[in-house]
Order: C-alpha cells, then sequence, then structure tokens
C-alpha cells in the first residue's frame, strides 16, 4: 500500500473511532432508536457528510460495529474449539475478556444499560453451539446442557456487564480467571 493509502487508511480509522467514542458516550443516556445522526456527529465533532461515507444511518454504524466484534469472537471461537484437544476454559475466557478490554468502546456501548440485546443473544446462541459440540465430546448428559448452559452463559455476561460498568476497573486476566472459576465448578457438577 502506498504512502497515501495509509494515510487515508489512519484518517478512516481515527473518523470511526470518533464516531465509535460519541456513539458509547450517547449510548450511556439514549437507547441507539433514540440518537440521531446530527447528535452524534455534533459530539464527534464532525458533519454530517463525513458519518454518510461510512454509514447509512445510527443503525447501520451500529450493525458494522457489531459484525466487526461478532467476527472477532467467532476467529477466538474456532481457535479455540476446532482443534483436536478439548478447549481449556481458562484460555477461551482469556481470549474473550482481552478481546472486551481491546474494545472498550464497543463493549461499552453493547453491554452497557442502553446496550443491543439482539447482538447479546447473538453472541449467547454462538457460544452455545461450541459449548454443546464440546459437551457432548465429553459424553455429558445432554439433559443438563441447558442448566448448565444458561448457568454459564447468565453468569459470565453477568460479570462482563459488571466489569463494564466498573469501567474495567479489573484486569482482563484476573477477570478471565474469576470466570474460569466459575465455569470449572459448574463443570464438576457433571463429571
Amino acid at each position: 500500500m502506498n504512502e497515501v493509502g495509509k494515510k487515508m487508511d489512519r484518517r478512516v480509522r481515527k473518523t470511526k473511532k470518533q464516531l465509535l467514542v460519541a456513539l458509547t458516550t450517547l449510548m450511556e443516556t439514549k437507547e441507539i432508536k433514540n440518537i440521531s445522526v446530527k447528535e452524534l456527529t455534533d459530539l464527534a465533532d464532525m458533519n454530517r457528510g463525513t458519518f454518510y461515507l461510512h454509514y447509512k444511518d445510527v443503525f447501520h454504524m451500529v450493525e458494522s460495529v457489531e459484525n466487526e466484534f461478532f467476527q472477532e469472537l467467532t476467529d477466538i471461537l474456532d481457535h479455540t474449539f476446532l482443534g483436536d484437544s478439548l478447549p481449556v476454559p481458562l484460555d477461551v475466557l482469556t481470549d474473550i475478556f482481552a478481546s472486551l478490554s481491546e474494545n472498550r468502546e464497543i463493549c461499552t456501548a453493547l453491554l452497557g444499560p442502553h446496550g443491543d440485546m439482539a447482538f447479546v443473544n447473538k453472541a449467547t446462541d454462538l457460544v452455545e453451539k461450541y459449548i454443546l459440540n464440546c459437551w457432548n465430546k465429553m459424553n455429558y448428559n445432554s439433559e443438563n446442557f441447558q442448566f448448565y448452559f444458561s448457568f454459564i452463559i447468565s453468569g459470565c455476561v453477568g460479570m462482563m456487564r459488571e466489569w463494564v460498568a466498573s469501567d474495567f476497573h479489573m484486569s482482563s486476566d484476573k477477570i478471565a480467571h474469576l470466570a474460569n472459576d466459575m465455569v470449572v465448578s459448574g463443570i464438576k457438577t457433571f463429571c
């Protein structure tokens, strides 16, 4: 890529970052449906034309952000679960919490009080498929899976929300270890 292309990429990333920070700030007090492009761009200190170079509307922006994050989650799960050996819960949790930490703005927007529950449900469905496959490999009683999964996912999502609400006061490694303790304790019930 030439120097002009690199400079343009940096500008695009910077613009999208500014918009994401503004979106996160607005989502602290408003639901997505109540956020206008005008107030978003005013807060990001840019004109609406710049916004429309990248997105059709606020919903398109949120969808783009969610899709990028969803792909990152999918990559983590593929890497951890698609090997020949059984995954180590701490490894996948460490990767997920590190990703959440690296994408603080996105997490704050999606997991905050005015976040997108549809995204949380979509991510939960994805994680469930991977864990069910692992559960079946271990020959655990399939009748108990939904109870275990509901317990674990509710706890992990709750921990993520609390972590976001506390402005990530704990390291991603430490919160991953806490989540791992919960997951492993739950698995012991079925061993």
